[in-house]
């Protein structure tokens, strides 16, 4: 196999991992619409767009129709942009992880329940 080929199979990859991403987050905003859930789709939505966009990029820049001056400030605005939206995303996330630490325990001890 060619080097183009294994990068491309490990960019396809990696853009199905961040959709399975972004399909779960669209998962959990349908199921539980609260503010962790709206962050993790938006910041999941903007990371996968801008994992697309990074693919197209290399793509353009193997096949010559872009310049070395103009990838630079592509992968620059890009790069800023991908930061935004990962910190999105983990500030989601987090909020996630602390509402579902805070929850009350749930006592099993007594089965099936008698209060209905």
């Amino acid at each position: 196999m060619s080097t183009s080929i294994i990068d491309t199979l490990l960019g396809i990859i990696g853009i199905i991992a961040q959709l399975l991403i972004f399909i779960a987050s669209m998962y959990f905003l349908v199921k539980c619409k609260g503010t962790e859930a709206i962050l993790l789709t938006i910041g999941s939505a903007f990371s996968l767009i801008m994992s697309i966009f990074y693919r197209v990029i290399s793509y353009l820049v193997s096949s010559g129709s872009i310049t070395g001056e103009n990838t630079t400030s592509m992968y620059s605005i890009a790069g800023f942009f991908s930061t935004i939206f990962y910190v999105i995303f983990a500030v989601g996330f987090f909020m996630l992880l602390f509402k579902l630490a805070n929850q009350p325990k749930q006592d099993f001890s007594q089965f099936p329940p008698t209060n209905y």
